[in-house]
C-alpha cells in the first residue's frame, strides 16, 4: 500500500506523499504557531506561511527521521563509543543506561523506536530485560538488537527466536555500527508493513 498524498498549504500547491499522520499534523501545527495571521486576508502572508509549511516540514522530517534509540550496556567505555558512533556517525538520538532498571524506569519517558542491548549484564541480562520492556505498554512491538561477545549460533539463534532483529558480535565496528542498526530496522519496518 502507498503512503497517502497530502496536499499541503493550498496556495503554495505542494503536495508530499507521507507515510507518517503525525509527521504532517507536527509540521503544520509548528507553521500554523509561526504565522497566526489569516492567508486570504494577507496574499503574502499566504506564501510565506507555504513557505514556513515546507521549511518546517523538511525540518521536522529531518527531526523525527532520527531512530530513537535506547541503549542498555553495562560497560561505561563501550557506551561512550557507541554513541559516538550511533550519534556522530548514524545520526541517531540515543539515550543510554548502564542497567536493566535504569532502562525500565526511562523508556517510558524516552519512548525508542529500537532497544538496544548487551546480553551479559551484571544484575538482569539483556534477554531478561526485553521481556519486562515488552510488557510495558507501548512498547511490544518494538524492536531489539542484542550486542554480545558470545558468537555461538545456538546463543544467537535463541536471541532471534525471542524476538531480536539482529545480533551483533563484539567487538563492533563503530564505523560500521550505524549501518548495521540502520539496516537490520529499515529490514524489520518492511516486514512489518506487508
Amino acid at each position: 500500500m502507498n503512503p497517502p498524498s497530502v496536499k499541503i498549504c493550498d496556495r503554495t500547491a505542494k503536495t508530499l506523499s507521507l507515510s507518517n499522520e503525525r509527521w504532517l499534523k507536527r509540521a503544520h501545527g509548528a507553521a500554523l504557531k509561526r504565522d497566526r495571521s489569516s492567508p486570504t486576508q494577507n496574499p503574502i502572508s499566504a506564501g510565506v506561511l507555504g513557505s514556513y509549511c515546507l521549511l518546517t516540514i523538511i525540518q521536522v522530517g529531518i527531526e523525527m527521521g532520527k531512530l530513537k534509540i535506547l541503549h542498555i550496556e553495562d560497560d561505561a567505555d563501550i557506551q561512550v563509543i557507541a554513541k559516538l558512533s550511533l550519534e556522530n556517525i548514524g545520526g541517531f538520538n540515543v539515550h543510554q543506561c548502564l542497567s536493566g532498571e535504569k532502562a525500565l524506569e526511562d523508556v517510558t519517558g524516552f519512548s525508542p523506536d529500537l532497544f538496544l542491548l548487551d546480553v551479559i549484564m551484571p544484575e538482569m541480562s539483556g534477554d531478561v530485560v526485553y521481556q519486562k520492556l515488552k510488557k510495558l505498554p507501548g512498547h511490544q512491538n518494538t524492536p531489539a538488537i542484542f550486542m554480545t561477545a558470545r558468537a555461538q549460533s545456538d546463543e544467537v539463534a535463541a536471541l532471534k527466536k525471542l524476538g531480536a532483529i539482529e545480533v551483533i558480535i563484539k567487538p563492533f565496528d563503530p564505523m560500521t555500527l550505524p549501518d548495521q542498526i540502520q539496516t537490520a530496522f529499515d529490514a524489520y519496518s518492511n516486514e512489518t508493513r506487508c
